[in-house]
């Protein structure tokens, strides 16, 4: 598989009290860093972040994922249900699409995490996704 187009995410906290949180505005920066590293692999890359953007079912977002070859999570350990409600409609959305999670919940519980995605990548996401795209 050659991956052409990424879609990145930056999973926010759901339900009434995460309005109110000081941590869910803020934005994944290491999305943006892995983004810019994807573009020089020559990768189409689409940064979506939830403190920005919701994606809810309803959402026309979904259709930047219909067409991806990849789909990148970043959860922190209270967004990790988000992360994996997200994984799943994407792969309802696009059946061949190669998920991945990362960010510290994640990486504090990997086997959670593979329940749901192919791969998750632990630590520096920076320097792992050059070699997952190679793979791929």
């Amino acid at each position: 598989m050659r991956i052409q187009k990424t879609v990145l995410v930056g999973a926010r906290n759901q339900g009434v009290m995460s309005q109110f949180s000081f941590f869910d505005p803020m934005v994944a920066e290491a999305l943006g860093v892995i983004g810019a590293v994807l573009k020089s692999l020559g990768c189409e890359v689409v940064w979506i972040d939830e403190a920005i953007d919701h994606l809810d079912p309803k959402s026309s977002l979904w259709q930047l994922v219909v067409d991806a070859d990849l789909f990148c999570v970043s959860a922190m350990t209270h967004t990790e249900g988000r992360a994996v409600e997200l994984a799943r409609f994407a792969k309802i959305v696009n059946q061949n699409i190669f998920c991945v999670a990362g960010g510290p919940g994640p990486t504090s519980n990997p086997g959670k995490a593979l329940a749901t995605f192919n791969v998750v990548v632990m630590a520096q996401g920076v320097h792992t996704i050059v070699d997952l795209v190679r793979c791929l």
